[in-house]
């Protein structure tokens, strides 16, 4: 299961049953591990990059929180047990638990890891209620129930309504229709999830999301954009997001058993059984976006998951699970590599013994067919792509995904063709970036800046003093020593930017940005560093 892209927005807020784990990377550990390998009642701290991400109530009383060093919290809590933190090991524990509300309620929209929702609409039908069909899906999932973490099940309007009576609920509750936003009201904006927007509001004197609510939508579009605006939708109530299914066929995941010497046997043993997943897929008018595979060797186990931004062939498939082997080989397992020297020795022998593809996301075939007007490349061009892809590998053949960032060559990031991109949390595409130069983003993005001079009508540099103002309009611009002059006809900025840019800038922490437009009606993004002057795109 993987993350979620952008919401999409419907007419109205649903009624969504909404099941929330508290803690759900502690409960993933706890149900994960084999048994006797950590202890029911064993204080359990969960860790990444060096500090502690969270821990259970047992270490917290002893001092441990959020933040603290490893070294620290293990001498707060000696008896504690420590895990890295694995995103791999929340989706995959939470598999489990999204086919056990599917047997109660079909059509689970995995919101995180840790959270689900359904629509209320139909399983109120079925056990007659919204009460007691939340109670009825609570009793199936305390079967997941750790000492860290519990589940809960509330009713609302809407996906935040639900979520947000779920965090102050112990067991099931349902929020009337039309009173989600009185539930709101008295919630603090930080519950929105925007840190910057959270800090913003407080600095205004607004601290609660009934305060948030009376302020003019327009005004907060204006004031602070996209987010603001969605923000502001769900402090008000009105949580337009359409449930997706998670996967409407049920389980269609493969077990391989295999014992292949070498990675192209791996791939010739799986490939009927790859073929045959697609072929039943098709025959229900289902397509496949989003794949699970898990290759076991003697020794160790490799787990990935890969998306598609359109949706899997039963080639593409198989060319994933061929790069996926040729990652291990080149990580080392020499009966990958087909080596007869290496697989001579039988310390370094490591032979794959089975494949296992769980779908993670299948949707209905229409959702994922072509616009009218087209939305992918043409099928030649992706055969070419993906031909390339096999000669040079997956990571060679690399397509360019925009991204936040204050300079242009910082709004872009390169991920492998036929990869989903990042989603827009990955890529900070929503973060105001202070300093970043709006509209539509240059055609020409140079690697490395080149020196250019932007004078004003006496033939001097064009500088920007501390308050942001130029010294001059700027009147004249030189690209290159040997090219002639250019008479600047329209210009705008400067914007400031206040970090550190290339090794160019001689050290500077700042750098002012203006856009001119040259008397060939060419269009150019100028940055002052200091006393230089640098081109860093075109238009």
């Amino acid at each position: 299961m993987g993350k979620l892209s952008e919401p999409e927005l419907g007419p109205d807020p649903v009624r969504v049953m909404l099941v929330r784990f508290g803690d759900w990377p502690l409960a993933a550990i706890r149900l994960g591990l084999a048994p006797g390998d950590l202890a029911g009642d064993s204080p359990l701290i969960l860790v990444a990059k060096g500090v502690v991400l969270t821990c259970c109530p047992r270490a917290a009383a002893e001092g441990v929180h959020a933040g603290v060093r490893v070294r620290e919290a293990q001498l707060r809590c000696p008896q504690a047990v420590i895990r890295e933190h694995l995103d791999e090991v929340d989706e995959t524990a939470f598999e489990v638990v999204l086919r056990a509300i599917a047997e109660i309620a079909p059509d689970v929209h995995p919101v995180r890891p840790g959270v689900a929702a359904v629509r209320a609409r139909g399983p109120a039908r079925f056990y007659g209620g919204e009460d007691v069909a939340a109670r009825t899906l609570l009793e199936r999932l305390i079967d997941f129930a750790t000492p860290d973490c519990r589940p809960t099940v509330a009713v609302a309007d809407g996906v935040f309504a639900a979520e947000q009576a779920a965090a102050k609920i112990r067991g099931w509750s349902v929020v009337p229709p039309g009173a989600s936003r009185a539930l709101l009201a008295e919630l603090a904006v930080e519950s929105l999830n925007q840190t910057l927007l959270a800090r913003q509001l407080r600095q205004l004197g607004i601290g609660t999301l009934g305060r948030f609510a009376e302020l003019s939508r327009a005004e907060v579009h204006n004031r602070f954009g996209a987010v603001g605006r969605r923000c502001h939708q769900l402090a008000c109530g009105e949580d337009l997001q359409i449930l997706r299914s998670h996967n409407p066929a049920g389980d269609r995941s493969v077990d391989i058993d295999t014992d292949a010497a070498d990675s192209e046997q791996v791939v010739a043993h799986c490939t009927p059984v790859i073929e045959r997943l697609i072929r039943g897929l098709d025959s229900d008018s289902l397509v496949l976006t989003e794949v699970r595979i898990r290759v076991t060797t003697e020794h160790r186990r490799d787990d990935r998951l890969w998306r598609h931004p359109w949706n899997f062939d039963s080639a593409e498939l198989l060319n994933r699970l061929r790069w996926q082997l040729l990652d291990l080989a080149a990580a080392g397992n020499p009966l990958l590599t087909g080596d007869p020297d290496d697989q001579a020795d039988p310390v370094r022998s490591d032979r794959v013994v089975g494949v296992q593809l769980i779908p993670t996301r299948i949707v209905e075939a229409q959702a994922a067919a072509q616009g009218l007007w087209g939305s992918r490349p043409e099928s030649k061009v992706i055969k070419v792509l993906s031909g390339l892809q096999d000669r040079l590998g997956y990571r060679q053949v690399r397509v360019v995904v925009p991204q936040g960032g204050r300079l242009a060559k910082d709004r872009r990031t390169w991920v492998p063709f036929g990869t989903a991109p990042p989603t827009p949390q990955q890529r900070r595409a929503e973060q105001p970036w202070p300093g970043r130069v709006p509209g539509p983003p240059p055609a020409l993005v140079l690697d490395r800046p080149t020196a250019a001079r932007l004078l004003d009508a006496a033939g001097e540099p064009v500088r920007v003093d501390e308050r942001g103002n130029p010294s001059a309009e700027p009147e004249i611009l030189l690209l290159d020593p040997r090219t002639p002059a250019r008479q600047v006809i329209a210009w705008a900025g400067p914007w400031v930017v206040r970090e550190r840019w290339w090794d160019a800038g001689a050290g500077t922490d700042r750098l002012d940005r203006f856009q001119v437009v040259d008397e060939l009606q060419q269009a150019w993004l100028l940055a002052l560093v200091g006393d230089g002057c640098w081109l860093e795109a075109g238009y």
